[in-house]
């Protein structure tokens, strides 16, 4: 038997890696929907093998450190972010999905800045984005959309597409 070829040994550890990023993948999802079942909040319950605990921490000790652009022009921030519930539903997936990506070597980060970070992040600091009302020293509450309450005999209709 020959021994194998640096080439042979490195592209074996890729696929090896590559199952690894599969497996780990299948996993947080399967504790994610663990987790939904259970009744439990995404922007606190941490993917297995997280690096931070919950959004809040990756917020503050991650995110607003690397996208320090609250001073450029058009971007609107909130230093009350956590008071604009758009605002935590956007940055916990960026959280969950940054927790995960980070882990897959070479692209992993590249992936996760072009389809979620970049596109994300220019709805979180546009013009009319949650932040609008906002300032890098002041919170504007947010508004709501307006809605009348579906009445209960007219809920099942509402769904009911037969």
């Amino acid at each position: 038997m020959t021994e194998p070829t640096p080439e042979q040994i490195r592209a074996a550890l890729i696929r090896l890696d590559l199952a690894v990023a599969r497996i780990d993948q299948r996993i947080d999802s399967i504790e994610g929907a663990l987790d939904d079942a259970a009744g439990g909040d995404p922007s606190t319950t941490a993917p297995r093998g997280s690096k931070f605990p919950n959004v809040y921490d990756w917020v503050e000790q991650w995110f607003v450190r690397v996208y320090a652009r609250h001073k450029m022009t058009g971007v609107h921030w909130c230093p009350y972010w956590w008071e604009h519930a758009e605002a935590v539903v956007v940055l916990t997936a960026l959280w969950r999905s940054w927790e995960s990506m980070r882990r897959e070597r070479d692209t992993g980060m590249v992936k996760w800045l072009t389809y979620f970070a970049y596109p994300l992040t220019r709805e979180l600091w546009d013009g009319s984005g949650t932040f609008r009302g906002c300032s890098s020293n002041a919170h504007a509450e947010p508004p709501s959309l307006p809605y009348v309450s579906v009445p209960d005999g007219k809920r099942q209709e509402v769904f009911d597409v037969s």
